[in-house]
């Protein structure tokens, strides 16, 4: 019911230039969020603590995620689109709760751009319903609860400028075990948090660097 587009995107002052293009291709009118309703992964490897253990490949979300609870939604008529011109920065925060870090991981390799939307009015509505509800009486969650659906597209990205090398552009970044995204970002001022993020990530440049020593 929901294709997403998208252009050519450039890196160009320090961001990634992207225009994503939802169209409603169904012959009904469906039901897509005022704000958030796009969200942007990146493709990475999770290397575990036990070394015996394999990478394992993760998408982090980098784009969409916010604290602020919404569950207002515009129609999207047939044949109707509605386009967001985004600027993608060259990197973006991870926290390690357990290890105390925050540090920056490049963005690099592979996108998936998810878009949600709902089907109908009243699937929007009953929604919205629920999660009134759950916002406000979180101990009476419903049994069945009412989904977005959503359409997703993976897109490789154009080589960062500042890479090193050039094994670098199809190399994933690295992430350890704990570390996730983190929304809000309430440990970006907290130097010692960054101190030891900044440690991790010279550990691992040293350890599992893509480019020749």
């Amino acid at each position: 019911m929901l294709e997403i587009h998208i252009n050519t995107p450039k890196w160009a002052d320090g961001c990634l230039a992207l225009t994503v293009e939802r169209v409603n291709t169904s012959p009904q009118t469906i039901y897509i969020f005022e704000r958030g309703g796009l969200l942007i992964l990146l493709s990475a490897k999770r290397i575990h603590d036990d070394p015996k253990k394999k990478p394992a490949d993760v998408w982090l979300p980098i784009y969409g995620l916010s604290d602020i609870a919404t569950f207002d939604a515009d129609p999207l008529a047939p044949g109707s689109r509605t386009i967001d011109h985004l600027c993608l920065p060259e990197t973006f925060a991870v926290v390690s709760q357990e290890k105390k870090t925050r540090r920056q991981v490049a963005v690099r390799v592979q996108v998936q751009i998810v878009a949600y939307y709902f089907p109908t009015e009243g699937d929007w509505r009953a929604s919205e319903a629920q999660r009134e509800q759950m916002l406000h009486q979180p101990d009476k969650r419903p049994t069945t609860l009412r989904r977005t659906q959503n359409t997703a597209l993976e897109m490789l990205l154009p080589c960062l400028p500042r890479s090193a090398c050039a094994a670098e552009c199809t190399t994933p970044p690295l992430i350890v075990e704990s570390e996730k995204t983190i929304v809000p970002d309430v440990y970006q001022l907290d130097k010692d948090w960054n101190d030891r993020g900044t440690m991790l990530a010279e550990t691992l440049d040293q350890t599992h660097s893509a480019c020749e020593k």
